[in-house]
Parts: structure tokens; C-alpha cells; sequence
């Protein structure tokens, strides 16, 4: 039995050394975001099993790993509660563990949409150069006031600005689509 316990320990703490690594170091190059989703996934599965391999006889470790249990409980009871505050207590706990959402992948370039919580209004886009299929060197993110749809969008990065051609439709009753062109600053 603690062959088993210390199978998962191991597994646990070498991956969450895994998304930290990850997280100093995505300012320049990180992992694909699918990969370090499947081991924030693995964290939480380890964490939560580590909880019931510890709980008897009651030692101080098993506090951190009630943290895996009680967070999807507190998640639930937060979208019940149909208010700010559970929308706040939610963004807090999935934050870590949100998977990036990503708009646009064309031609080296992958676009993700940040999360910022559930009241967010700003949006905010990653963008990502994709590096042998494992790896993402970080460019830079934009800021824009309305969202983009990136579908049917081509984006080309210029020195420190993205320039973003898409269609836009000029009015909401008629359907007349257009190509624009903005170009925002990558910071």
C-alpha cells in the first residue's frame, strides 16, 4: 500500500513541478496548452486520491490535498448560488485550471482567448508561435475592446503590432460583409 501512495505522491509533485516550470517560464517558451492541461488534470486526480491515502490517521498534509476535493465541491455550490459572488468564487478556484481557449491556429500562429473570470468584459489575447509541435514561444498579447472573430481571419505579426484582417458585417439587419484591417499593439 505505500508503494501505491508513494506511486502517486511521486506522480503529483513531479507534475506540479511540471506547470510551474511551465508557468515561469511561458513568458519565452512554454508547452502546448492541451499538455499542460492533461497534467493540471493529473494533478487534480493525484490530489484527490492522495487525499483518501492520508486522511487516516490525520496528518497535516492532508489539509493541502483536501484542496482537490473541496474545490469541485465549492465550484458547484458557487454556479448554484446564481450570483456575483459565485461567479467570483468560481473564476478563483478555476483559474489554475482553466484550459486556454484558443481562436485561431493558421500558419504557425496560435491565438488563445485569456480567462479572466466569469466578469470579465476586456478581451485579451495570447499569442503563441508554435515550435516543433510540443513547444510555444510566447510574442506577445493584444487588447481590444470588442471580440474578434477569428474564423475567417488571417494575422500577420509585424515588429511589435499583429495586423488582423477579417470580415466584419456593417449592420445587424443586413448581412453585408467587409474586410477590415486593424492592427494592434503586442505588448
Amino acid at each position: 500500500m505505500a508503494s501505491i501512495k508513494q506511486f502517486f505522491t511521486r506522480i503529483h509533485f513531479s507534475s506540479l513541478a511540471f506547470v510551474m516550470l511551465n508557468f515561469f517560464l511561458s513568458e519565452y517558451i512554454s508547452f502546448n496548452s492541451t499538455i499542460v492541461f492533461i497534467v493540471k488534470i493529473v494533478i487534480c486526480i493525484t490530489g484527490a486520491v492522495l487525499f483518501f491515502y492520508n486522511y487516516r490517521p490525520f496528518k497535516k498534509r492532508v489539509i493541502y490535498y483536501a484542496a482537490y476535493i473541496f474545490s469541485p465541491i465549492i465550484v458547484i455550490i458557487a454556479g448554484l448560488a446564481d450570483g456575483i459572488f459565485g461567479a467570483m468564487l468560481a473564476s478563483v478556484l478555476l483559474f489554475f485550471i482553466y484550459p486556454k481557449d484558443e481562436v485561431y491556429n493558421k500558419s504557425g500562429l496560435v491565438i488563445y482567448k485569456e480567462f479572466a473570470g466569469f466578469l470579465n468584459v476586456g478581451r485579451t489575447y495570447e499569442i503563441n508561435e508554435t515550435k516543433l509541435l510540443l513547444f510555444e514561444k510566447h510574442i506577445g498579447r493584444i487588447r481590444t475592446d470588442e471580440p474578434l472573430d477569428f474564423e475567417n481571419s488571417s494575422v500577420i505579426i509585424k515588429k511589435d503590432s499583429a495586423v488582423v484582417k477579417y470580415k466584419l458585417s456593417s449592420d445587424e439587419n443586413i448581412q453585408i460583409m467587409e474586410d477590415t484591417v486593424a492592427s494592434f499593439k503586442v505588448y
